[in-house]
């Protein structure tokens, strides 16, 4: 029965902020790729502001990108362009194609583990 409430709470908030609901799959892409941009910044040793101005973006764009997020008052999950994506993997010596391997295999380990519950 909590499991409904909790359901029918979100949908609710869902309707009456028009905040959109997200997949597994999306949530787990935006903390994959939040890790992943923090960790490597920090590797680097560069700060949220050399990022963002190397990158082109504004620095609140970058940290709201560090915490999984697009836009922090509706909670909006991070679905950076491609360019941004381009550029930030650019500049923090990344593989783009790494970001999305790490993402996928993430989701297909949760898969599995839903799968055997």
């Amino acid at each position: 029965m909590p499991g409904i409430q909790c359901r029918l709470l979100s949908l609710v908030y869902l309707i009456l902020w028009g905040v959109k609901e997200y997949s597994v799959a999306e949530q787990m892409l935006a903390q994959t790729l939040a890790r992943m941009l923090r960790a490597r910044r920090k590797e680097l040793g560069l700060t949220q502001e050399q990022v963002a101005l190397a990158a082109n973006i504004e620095r609140n764009t970058y940290q709201l990108m560090e915490s999984g997020l697009s836009d922090r008052t509706t909670n909006r999950l991070l679905n950076p362009r491609l360019f941004t994506l381009m550029a930030l993997a650019q500049v923090l010596e990344l593989p783009l194609a790494e970001v999305f391997t790490q993402a996928q295999a993430q989701y297909l380990q949760y898969k599995d583990r839903s799968a055997q519950q």
